[in-house]
């Protein structure tokens, strides 16, 4: 670094005098940096919404911390070495750097903590296990506004020239980092605001398929559908029906394959597969399963009249996790299941120590307990836990989600987990990419 900066005094003409002053002023920027970085720790971890005003106190601590590296990092001094060859893209960078951790804590971060404390002190529990809807629609618009504020910021750091000095490449990553995560807790809970009130029936009640996935045979989106219950969501209050087994559905066909899927899946092989409620999770795209679910669903004497608004697709994993977040599940003999050993149970144990007759039955218990209890009692913090859930779980294909709706036209934004959550004009979809 010092060998560098003197390179620089040689390249700007100026007295070794400045070159030190230079060198000295890096340095409190990268401290002034680092406990900024320190301090907006709080922001990327979420899972305990209980301190949110020692949060909000250490994003105001840090607002001093980038006000002052981007002071120093904007002097006379600093202008006029970023204009030096090769190296001056360093002292641009670190200009950047310092611009977008300013602005961050000064506008985007503010406004997404702003939000949250509104839904803490908002009720949020209507009690009877259902959502108050309310104040998260009244939330989504401010929350989109810091999220979109947020992302531009993020993306801005990450557009900054590449640095050559390690202690700028290395200060950039380390940056680049928890910015990135910061940014997908955000965009994650930016985009499951946007799409809770309509899938929890806050303009009319909706009618889901949970198709209950066995990972014990893989398929491209999922796993083998063992079977699949009714959920009914109406003004933010979720309801589990009966659950049927795949051997109920088999009698009424496939899920209309196009006849590009029928080479591909089952002509060409090596895959053979039958298209009908087992293998629904064949198709990479969730959207070929939710509509292979609904021509199915319509042939049935208990979906033909019964509009299906869309699917939820679920495994053992996303059913453990949720376990941790709503509480064990005790079956019929007495097994407790908890967040460490659903999966375990209901991939391996459940084919060992019981009868096929009880298999579905028993998967079935388990998703329609954890499934119906992911909104009872909440609270900020649960939500969250939910949201953040729900986004990494589809990022790994343990849970997808896909909704009908022909009148939508609003785009749904999610990064992360999702990664994305896709905009289109005619229907409006969840789902793992």
């Amino acid at each position: 670094m010092v060998l560098i900066l003197a390179l620089l005094v040689v390249l700007l003409g100026v007295s070794g005098f400045f070159g030190l002053k230079l060198y000295s002023e890096a340095k409190q920027v990268k401290a002034h940096e680092e406990q900024a970085m320190q301090l907006l720790g709080g922001v990327t971890d979420l899972s305990n919404l209980d301190n949110l005003d020692t949060v909000s106190q250490q994003i105001s601590q840090a607002k001093t911390e980038t006000a002052a590296a981007n002071e120093i990092a904007h002097g006379t001094l600093w202008n006029i070495a970023s204009k030096a060859p090769v190296y001056g893209g360093d002292i641009t960078t670190v200009q950047g750097m310092t611009s977008v951790g300013d602005s961050l804590v000064s506008d985007s971060v503010p406004q997404f903590m702003d939000v949250l404390s509104t839904l803490k002190s908002a009720q949020l529990s209507s009690g009877d296990g259902q959502l108050n809807l309310q104040p998260i629609l009244e939330a989504q618009k401010n929350i989109a506004t810091a999220n979109q504020s947020l992302q531009q910021q993020v993306q801005k750091y990450q557009q900054l020239p590449k640095a050559h000095i390690g202690m700028v490449k290395n200060a950039y990553a380390a940056g680049n980092t928890q910015l990135t995560k910061m940014a997908d807790k955000v965009n994650q809970l930016s985009g499951t605001f946007q799409i809770l009130p309509d899938f929890l029936g806050s303009d009319q009640p909706r009618t889901y398929a949970l198709m209950a996935m066995t990972t014990s045979e893989e398929r491209s989106s999922g796993g083998l559908i063992g079977s699949v219950g009714v959920v009914t969501t109406d003004n933010g209050k979720i309801n589990i029906g009966d659950f049927r087994s795949n051997g109920e559905y088999i009698p009424y066909g496939a899920g209309d394959p196009t006849g590009d899927e029928q080479r591909i899946f089952r002509q060409w092989g090596p895959l053979n597969m039958s298209f009908d409620i087992r293998d629904l999770a064949v198709y990479p795209d969730t959207s070929r399963s939710a509509e292979g679910m609904r021509a199915i669903w319509q042939r049935t004497p208990w979906g033909s009249n019964t509009q299906l608004d869309g699917v939820l697709m679920v495994d053992p994993v996303f059913l453990q996790e949720l376990t941790k977040i709503s509480g064990n599940v005790t079956i019929p003999d007495g097994t407790v299941l908890t967040g460490d050993n659903t999966a375990e149970f209901l991939l391996n144990k459940v084919y060992v120590d019981y009868p096929v007759s009880m298999q579905d039955a028993l998967f079935a218990q388990v998703a329609e307990q954890t499934v119906g209890s992911m909104f009872s009692n909440v609270d900020l913090t649960k939500l969250t836990k939910v949201a953040q859930l729900m986004g990494s779980m589809a990022e790994g294909r343990h849970f997808s989600m896909y909704a009908f709706d022909e009148t939508a036209e609003k785009p749904l934004v999610m990064q992360a987990l999702l990664h994305r959550l896709r905009a289109v004009k005619s229907i409006r979809r969840w789902e793992c990419m």
